[in-house]
């Protein structure tokens, strides 16, 4: 089941979940996975709300969530390479390519081709796009610009390789997390929450495929309340996520999530509401 809880700042999201995330832990195992930044004041908030069987509660963000998997699947940890690792691992997949780069090989020497190198393959990474499909798309687009896709390609592969299964990169950790999932079903029997977010990566979305999948709930919180607006207006990343997880729901025999929309402000100041209602009334423009 798939249920989405909608509405613009200050209408008690939040509230609202921490209130079903109570209610669902006397009934079984539950998780609320939210943004790094908001996990100790989303751990906090549970453990304040008088009706919740704290034991029953998990509250993880995506890399706490990576890491509880591998404890409880029993599977070996794998090393991540430091910022310092990876940049040493990207010099020489750089150098063991270098003859065969159409575009970059006279940067090839330079320091910060390689960090920059370095961050657009961690980009690529968290947007799930592999070495395998920048190549195809090289040879799809042709031109100057396939030539760039296509040396990118070729570190990138060079790279993986040298990480060959003794270390993993951290932008990895999503894409290993969703292998593990794939036959270790960690949120069977489980109500899954998610709060706080404004849209996911590319890496994030095919884990969501696997909750989906496994949960016996699934409830997403998110700032909007038109949720059916296509336009390029300011909910619009919010509106586009409630509609990719729609379609991998779809995809899995899932119906489209049922939607409550809170209409209540909670502001105690009227300047920050009447400013709110201001930049929302831009949403569809």
């Amino acid at each position: 089941m798939l249920e989405f809880i909608l509405g613009r700042a200050c209408t008690g999201k939040t509230y609202e979940v921490i209130n079903r995330v109570s209610a669902a832990s006397k009934c079984g195992r539950t998780v609320l996975i939210v943004p790094e930044q908001f996990s100790f004041e989303s751990e906090r908030a549970v453990i304040r709300n008088s009706n919740a069987v704290v034991e029953n509660i998990s509250v993880l963000s995506f890399s706490r969530l990576y890491d509880d998997v591998i404890e409880k699947s029993g599977r070996g940890i794998i090393a991540c390479v430091s910022d310092f690792e990876k940049i040493i691992l990207i010099r020489k997949a750089i150098k063991t390519v270098s003859d065969n780069l159409q575009i970059f090989s006279k940067y090839a020497a330079y320091r910060d081709f390689s960090r920059n190198i370095g961050d657009t393959i961690r980009d690529f990474k968290f947007a799930d796009v592999t070495a395998e499909e920048l190549s195809a798309a090289a040879n799809e687009i042709g031109g100057t610009c396939g030539a760039k896709l296509n040396d990118i390609s070729l570190i990138m592969s060079s790279y993986e390789a040298l990480l060959a299964n003794k270390y993993i990169d951290p932008a990895d950790r999503l894409t290993k997390l969703y292998n593990l999932l794939t036959d270790f079903e960690y949120f069977k029997d489980t109500t899954v929450f998610f709060d706080s977010f404004t849209g996911f990566t590319g890496q994030q979305y095919k884990v969501i495929e696997k909750i989906l999948e496994q949960a016996d709930k699934v409830v997403f919180s998110f700032c909007t309340d038109q949720p059916e607006d296509t336009s390029l207006g300011i909910f619009h990343n919010i509106n586009s996520a409630i509609r990719k997880i729609n379609s991998i729901a779809r995809s899995r025999g899932i119906s489209d999530g049922d939607v409550q929309i809170l209409d209540r402000h909670f502001y105690s100041n009227g300047g920050m509401r009447s400013l709110e209602e201001l930049m929302s009334s831009y949403a569809g423009q």
